[in-house]
């Protein structure tokens, strides 16, 4: 069952900590992938950030037993 986190007396899901650590990632996957010359293979580079920050989001959730 997830439990909620509190901040002072402000209820925060765990889904909000998941979605924040795999914006970090996938930050720092497009930028790996950039300075490695990556971006000529990514047609379109918005679709590819959506599609990486789900599977990104997906491999966390799974790895996390809060949620």
């Amino acid at each position: 069952m997830p439990h909620e986190f509190t901040l002072g007396e402000v209820y925060l899901p765990p889904l909000l900590f998941i979605a924040f650590i795999a914006y970090l990632i996938t930050n720092g996957l497009v930028i790996a992938t950039a300075k490695l010359g990556g971006n000529r293979w990514i047609a379109i580079p918005a679709i590819f950030e959506l599609s990486l920050f789900v599977l990104v989001s997906a491999f966390i959730g799974l790895f996390i037993p809060f949620v």
